[in-house]
């Protein structure tokens, strides 16, 4: 009975099993993006023991190495693939990463979001076969949304593709639509997409998700602080964590200026200053008068 839970929940989550290379189940085997491939099994290991293993693995909460395949090294063969021109070779594998890459390797969340999409893009400009695939997938997740069934996890899945693609409005147009639909998602969204709001000018509706400033921005100073203890000493990646606090600060003060909130814009540059000293923050509040004022 455990098995079949365990199972029952992979299934509900999402999980897929795929058949051996060449083989695919008939549901969408015409579209772009569907998945014909997988990795080859283990030593003396079937397609069902693979099944049950991978089970087991949820029931026990195990991250056993045994026969598991590397997400990692996946991605690495698509790019490989990519560059000897085997580009539905490579096409295949970028489809199984992504909707395969959390099940073997949680810890590949950033990467499948960030480096492995730019990679996939890198082979859309080859391969226009690829950039079609992207786009169904990114289809198929905006349905989940108007069936009522989307959540904050797929929405970060959602822009960070439509990112890629160049289709920012598509992530505004989805996230509007949110806010009508189910408000209190909309609000744990909001940090995803409060930069394109931004750049997109929409200072009010930014503002309706941020009734209180000091708080906002304390989000973002403890949003450094956590990513500061992940950098591990690497210089590179505190510099990028580094780049992202003031990013997000200058774009907050940018919101209250826009909103006629200067005071409340300039003690926040204050308080950004004291934790790092930027060029960037220190003309923060001018800067944002500047841009509005063309």
């Amino acid at each position: 009975m455990v098995l079949v839970g365990a199972f029952a929940v992979l299934f509900l989550l999402g999980w897929r099993f795929q058949h051996s290379d060449g083989q695919q189940a008939a549901s969408g085997s015409s579209s772009a993006s569907a998945e014909k491939w997988s990795p080859p099994l283990g030593p003396g290991e079937s397609a069902a023991n693979r099944v049950k293993r991978l089970a087991n693995d949820v029931a026990s909460l195990s991250i056993a190495s045994t026969n598991r395949p590397d997400p990692s090294k996946v991605l690495t063969e698509a790019r490989d693939l990519a560059d000897k021109g085997r580009y539905e070779e490579a096409l295949q594998r970028h489809i199984w990463y992504h909707n395969h890459a959390l099940e073997y390797g949680p810890s590949q969340t950033g990467v499948r979001l960030s480096f492995a999409l730019s990679s996939w893009m890198d082979l859309a400009r080859k391969f226009p076969k690829a950039r079609q695939a992207l786009v169904e997938i990114r289809d198929r997740e905006k349905a989940t949304f108007a069936d009522g069934k989307g959540d904050a996890t797929l929405f970060h899945e959602v822009s960070a593709i439509n990112s890629n693609l160049h289709e920012e409005d598509d992530t505004m147009t989805l996230f509007k639509s949110i806010v009508k639909q189910d408000p209190e998602l909309a609000r744990r969204c909001y940090a995803v997409v409060e930069d394109l709001l931004v750049r997109k000018g929409d200072y009010e509706l930014c503002m309706s998700f941020i009734p209180n400033s000091e708080a906002r921005f304390n989000s973002i100073r403890q949003e450094k602080e956590r990513m500061a203890q992940m950098s591990f000493g690497n210089s590179r990646v505190k510099e990028a964590f580094d780049g992202r606090f003031v990013k997000q600060t200058c774009g907050l003060i940018e919101i209250l200026v826009a909103t006629g909130h200067k005071p409340e814009a300039e003690k926040i540059r204050d308080q950004a200053l004291l934790i790092m000293d930027d060029p960037l923050l220190t003309a923060a509040v001018q800067d944002a008068e500047k841009k509005l004022a063309k």
